[in-house]
């Protein structure tokens, strides 16, 4: 009845639904933007080079690291739609660990709540600095296929990598002072090609000078390249978890090392391969923070990684190093009492104190001075002031000592809240400096779950629209 008059004259109702928005509602990152896939780690641009996109922009075999909300939990999920969307205004976000987005400005990220301290979807245009952005690490997904044929030769990638030169004719150089490293790369070279390097000019210099050798090195991604343009191999970086371990610490081995103080740094001229070794090592549970100094004797830019707190003991574990006195150093700073406050839970004062205050209702301890000065409880009243912000070490201390005093707490959605920051899927950080530029721009559909892990930040997909055309 209602539609009557306007069939009568000669109107068609539409069938579907009309979506609307406003303009450049397709929310997107730019192209160089790292995500984690089933092949491996790719930057998003790169999606039609490994998996297939047909022309409506369904994409088959695509899976990614997601967040499901309702569980609070990373997994994985398929993606059902991959665009490229041109160039747009954009904005860069980059944080104090050196963790960096570029994004369109109505692109949401998850960002923690300061008012609840739960997660929430904030558009990159709205987020101030000093807005804690929540990343997702520890996925452990890697690729199941690499032309690399083994660990070993991943391990030499990475030490040539470092220290290696593909740059003059003919020849692979090699540059260490390292008796460990060079044994382990003549043998091989010796086990998988036949070869050894010779000595060269220089006191630490060797040399290979075999066309073949060299040819099937840059067929597996090493590069004819300067320090400046050195970059993680497609082939490593697609590779399963062994290879990578391997690779990294074939570079951490001639360009890592142990400071004093207890961290793990490596520096480069390339910003790519930092880039790039910074996220696989998130990958992998391993925060690192990068940044940036000019050289003083030439002022071109240098790049370094640092890894410290309670990474450094993640770092041992699958990664380590093939040179004794590096492990050795390693092996002690790890004995070590480390100072933690650099993987901080932010802005949970208030469901601390809520935890709390069920705690001590439900309890029969007396809550004297003597009490709250034991170690266990003695930060709980900072914690919910405000005055102290909890390590992921000291908020599971606060739980089991909560749950200990008040069994009843445990089934609290607060705590389950809390213990899922405190898990190792997340670190925190926050946003240092906002800029304004101009880049192409490409986007996920993930159904269900909206949105996926890029660069190690949680992204909102919101291209809605195309993907119910789709």
């Amino acid at each position: 009845e209602k539609n009557k008059k306007f069939l009568e004259i000669g109107a068609v109702i539409p069938k579907g639904i009309l979506l609307m928005g406003a303009p450049g509602t397709g929310k997107c990152v730019a192209g160089n933007t790292m995500i984690v896939t089933s092949k491996g780690i790719i930057a998003i641009q790169d999606v039609p080079k490994y998996f297939c996109v047909n022309q409506d922009n369904t994409v088959e075999g695509l899976n990614i690291v997601t967040l499901d909300e309702k569980e609070g939990v990373l997994k994985t999920a398929a993606a059902s739609h991959w665009y490229c969307l041109g160039e747009q205004k954009t904005l860069s976000i980059k944080t104090d660990s050196g963790i960096s987005i570029e994004g369109t400005p109505e692109h949401p990220l998850i960002v923690v709540d300061k008012e609840t301290g739960f997660f929430k979807f904030k558009r990159i245009e709205e987020i101030k600095e000093g807005e804690w952005l929540a990343v997702g690490s520890d996925t452990q997904s890697f690729g199941s296929h690499t032309r690399i044929p083994s660990p070993d030769i991943a391990y030499l990638m990475g030490v040539l990598t470092g220290d290696g030169c593909l740059t003059i004719k003919d020849r692979v150089m090699l540059s260490t002072a390292d008796k460990e490293i060079l044994e382990r790369v003549q043998k091989i070279l010796s086990s998988h090609f036949g070869v050894h390097l010779s000595k060269s000019s220089g006191k630490y210099d060797y040399e290979l000078r075999n066309v073949q050798v060299k040819e099937t090195l840059i067929s597996w991604g090493l590069g004819e390249t300067y320090a400046r343009h050195k970059r993680v191999p497609d082939w490593i970086s697609m590779a399963p978890k062994e290879y990578i371990c391997q690779f990294i610490r074939g570079l951490f081995d001639t360009d890592g090392t142990v400071e004093k103080r207890g961290s793990i740094s490596i520096s480069s001229s390339s910003r790519s391969l930092v880039d790039s070794i910074q996220f696989m090592l998130l990958n992998l549970g391993i925060v690192a923070r990068s940044y940036e100094r000019k050289k003083k004797y030439n002022g071109q830019m240098q790049y370094y990684i640092q890894i410290y707190g309670d990474f450094v003991q993640n770092f041992k574990d699958q990664i380590g190093f093939s040179v004794d006195r590096k492990m050795s150093r390693l092996e002690a700073v790890c004995l070590k009492q480390r100072n933690t406050n650099i993987n901080l839970i932010p802005l949970q004062s208030h469901l601390i104190g809520k935890v709390w205050k069920e705690a001590i209702a439900s309890t029969s301890v007396s809550l004297n001075r003597a009490f709250y000065a034991q170690s266990p409880y003695k930060n709980v009243k900072r914690y919910m002031s405000g005055e102290r912000t909890p390590s992921q070490h000291g908020m599971n201390v606060f739980i089991e000592n909560a749950i200990a005093l008040a069994p009843s707490v445990s089934i609290m959605p607060e705590v389950a809240h809390l213990r899922n920051l405190s898990s190792g899927k997340f670190f925190f950080t926050q946003v240092k400096n906002i800029n304004k530029l101009y880049n192409k721009v490409y986007d996920l559909t993930v159904p269900i779950t909206h949105n996926f892990i890029a660069n190690g930040l949680i992204n909102h997909n919101t291209l809605l629209a195309r993907a119910v055309a789709g």
